[in-house]
């Protein structure tokens, strides 16, 4: 029952082994972040049992994207989740062009029912100032903010999805995150192949390290990694709705 419900197995690293790499767990949520990737989510979706499509534009890639594709790919089958969506404050995509885009792809998260996958590099307070404005069921992705934070994404009934930084010895704020989250609302993920493990680079990173991040957590908490286990997977269910 591991899930990763975020693996970017539409990247090019996994081409040819999208299968072998999605069967070693139960679960797997390729999201987008832009129209070709979105696309190649939903034929991942279509081509593997256990794999589910998230589509959307991230904020890297909001610049001369009319967004008109979105609709059409939320129609699909085995689409669970609007994402990865979001701000990110690196600069190198205006601010002024990510937020409408955040909003509009809220906008359309609520027409279709469907939770938002929200990435945030800091800015956390516009995401929120969003979500207040159109309320819509979401996952904070590998979370690693502080405790305010988490209080704040928690009051608006978010997940938190931990992934690989989570298992890293200098992530102070996902491992005070991970310690305390109510565990009705904590997810995995790994974030492959962009974000490293403990002992694993970025590059090398699947699905089933999905079950390394569970393990730490489960550690953490002093609790039963079996038992985690569980309670993520109907977490998952419960938000994606798949």
């Amino acid at each position: 029952m591991i899930i990763d419900t975020h693996c970017h197995l539409n990247n090019e690293i996994f081409a040819g082994r999208e299968a072998e790499a999605a069967g070693r767990v139960g679960a797997v949520v390729v999201p987008g972040w832009d129209e070709a990737s979105s696309r190649r989510a939903v034929a991942l979706a279509a081509e593997i049992p256990n794999v589910y499509a998230a589509v959307g534009l991230h904020p890297f890639f909001v610049a001369g994207d009319d967004r008109g594709w979105l609709a059409e790919l939320l129609a699909t089958p085995k689409m669970v989740a609007l994402g990865e969506v979001g701000t990110d404050h690196t600069g190198l995509v205006p601010l002024a062009l990510q937020v409408p885009a955040f909003r509009a792809q809220l906008r359309l998260a609520r027409e279709h029912d469907l939770p938002v996958i929200i990435h945030c590099r800091h800015g956390w307070q516009e995401i929120f100032r969003c979500l207040d404005e159109t309320p819509v069921r979401g996952i904070m992705h590998a979370f690693s903010g502080s405790a305010e934070v988490m209080q704040e994404a928690l009051k608006r009934g978010l997940y938190l999805s931990f992934a690989g930084m989570a298992t890293r010895a200098n992530s102070r704020h996902a491992h005070t995150a991970l310690r305390t989250a109510p565990l009705e609302r904590i997810l995995t993920e790994t974030d492959a192949p962009f974000m490293a493990l403990d002992g694993v680079p970025a590059a090398q990173s699947e699905p089933i390290h999905a079950l390394q991040v569970l393990q730490f957590i489960a550690a953490q908490r002093g609790i039963p990694a079996a038992e985690l286990e569980e309670v993520v997977w109907a977490n998952a269910h419960k938000v994606l709705r798949f």
